[in-house]
């Protein structure tokens, strides 16, 4: 069951160091700001992307003398997401134009999604259903009834991982 996704969520990973927590905040919104400003010019618009902190995190450095290594802070690393939905996988290049603009290189993973899920989880259920009715016919032919006038199935796991994620 193969279908066409109506839209992608692309997750871009931004990283920036600074000698402080205010510069390197400073530093990444900006990077961040003009990346967001230029998606615009692909009819990406403010609803479509959304900007997630991940971590902040000390840097630490060594000064090395002789056999001696002596370790001391270095400043700080701010990691921050931006989760942005495209509408036609053809703006994925231009977006990727405008991330390298903004020395952002990290394209952590891209979401295939359909607008019609409910109808294809039915589907899928459906087909799940037919697949174990098939198992259970086959299973009865094959095993020996013991004076039992219906064969039963005890157990039927069934799993569905769903990822919701809306903008």
């Amino acid at each position: 069951m193969n279908k066409v996704p109506d839209f992608y969520f692309i997750y871009v990973g931004v990283s920036q160091e600074g000698k402080t927590v205010k510069e390197a905040l400073s530093l990444i919104n900006g990077r961040i700001a003009n990346l967001t400003k230029n998606l615009n010019s692909i009819e990406i618009e403010k609803k479509d992307y959304y900007i997630d902190l991940i971590s902040q995190a000390r840097l630490y450095d060594y000064k090395l003398d002789k056999n001696n290594a002596e370790q001391y802070d270095d400043g700080f690393e701010i990691k921050k997401n931006v989760i942005i939905k495209l509408n036609d996988i053809n703006q994925f290049d231009k977006l990727v134009e405008i991330a390298a603009e903004q020395r952002i290189y990290d394209i952590i993973k891209v979401d295939y999604n359909n607008s019609e899920m409910n109808s294809i989880y039915k589907e899928m259920y459906g087909a799940s259903i037919e697949i174990i009715q098939n198992k259970k016919a086959y299973t009865s032919k094959q095993t020996i009834k013991r004076n039992l006038r219906t064969n039963v199935l005890y157990q039927i796991i069934f799993i569905v991982f769903i990822q919701i994620r809306s903008i």
